[in-house]
């Protein structure tokens, strides 16, 4: 098309040349943003909701409706020059045709581009609000998070209390009574912190991705740690089965070892208790990440960024 427009001469700000020189500039910029806009797009399929891949594509847009929107005023500022110069037969009918179903196509191109744009604008605002809605849900879990690590402190401390209130006279079977009552305590409070992490994990999966590295640090040491957990309530069963079915002739010896290996669950779960709160630091810094990603926008838009959130808003509004 550009080719049939040769020939075609204007005058722009008191310097006449051809069209086509007038436009080579506007045309470069565009085909090169269209070559980069095809490998971005191509990148996308294989990852959709990308953060990084839809801020770049939306530059690039934002690229090709200002070059050609500079096309366009170039071609318009040409017209009333070209109408004439048909009309005095400076050029031929072919021309004419072809500089009008330039100016056509042109404005074709930017409605196109400017459609493209709205989408990226939308999916990236939508985007920013799951990751809003994702960091809200991660800070009440921290909260718990943090609440559940004091409360297995203070459950801990209270217990230690009470095993020096017993004194040198409690039997072994009040120790016993109290250890147990101490471990129940513990195993429930560490359950609580492997349900809580899990929802953290999913979270951290939605946001992230599924096989992403936070993801799969975060996954691979809660599984350590329920593993842990899993392999001491086996254990303990196993005791307690094998206690039961003694009960009777157990000597003092064995009344104490049992003492020992109560102590030693109890200080297995503290254990537990401290590794998932480790697992929580990874929840925490990914929630960083999505404050981070979330305050880009805060950065780009800086004093206008109230205005910038309502037009991307708007924006969604007519698409939908």
């Amino acid at each position: 098309m550009a080719g049939n427009i040769k020939g075609i001469k204007i005058e722009i700000d008191g310097d006449t040349q051809p069209l086509q020189k007038a436009l080579k500039n506007v045309n470069k910029a565009a085909t090169d943003a269209s070559q980069e806009l095809r490998q971005i797009d191509k990148a996308l399929k294989f990852d959709t909701g990308n953060v990084t891949l839809l801020t770049q594509k939306q530059e690039v847009l934002q690229k090709q409706v200002s070059t050609t929107k500079e096309k366009l005023e170039t071609l318009r500022q040409a017209q009333s020059q070209v109408e004439q110069q048909f009309k005095n037969g400076d050029i031929g009918a072919d021309q004419y045709r072809a500089f009008q179903r330039e100016v056509e196509v042109t404005q074709n191109v930017l409605k196109g581009y400017e459609g493209k744009l709205a989408n990226v604008n939308q999916a990236l605002n939508e985007n920013g609000s799951a990751t809003q809605n994702n960091k809200n849900q991660l800070k009440e879990l921290q909260n718990e998070q943090s609440q559940l690590a004091s409360e297995m402190v203070k459950v801990t401390s209270s217990f230690k209390l009470q095993e020096s209130a017993l004194g040198s006279n409690a039997s072994e079977a009040e120790r016993n009574a109290l250890a147990q009552k101490k471990i129940g305590a513990q195993s429930e409070i560490v359950s609580k912190q492997i349900s809580n992490l899990e929802q953290q994990l999913e979270i951290t999966k939605k946001e992230f991705g599924e096989n992403s590295t936070q993801a799969n640090k975060m996954e691979a040491e809660l599984n350590q740690a329920k593993t842990a957990f899993n392999h001491l309530n086996d254990e303990m069963k196993g005791t307690k089965s094998a206690a039961d079915s003694t009960q009777e002739s157990l000597s003092e010896i064995s009344r104490n070892l049992r003492a020992e290996l109560l102590q030693q669950f109890s200080e297995k779960l503290s254990a537990i208790s401290e590794k998932l709160v480790e697992v929580g630091k990874e929840a925490l810094e990914a929630a960083a990440q999505m404050q981070a990603s979330n305050a880009q926008f805060t950065t780009v838009f800086g004093d206008m960024e109230t205005q910038a959130r309502e037009a991307l808003n708007a924006i969604g509004q007519e698409m939908d």
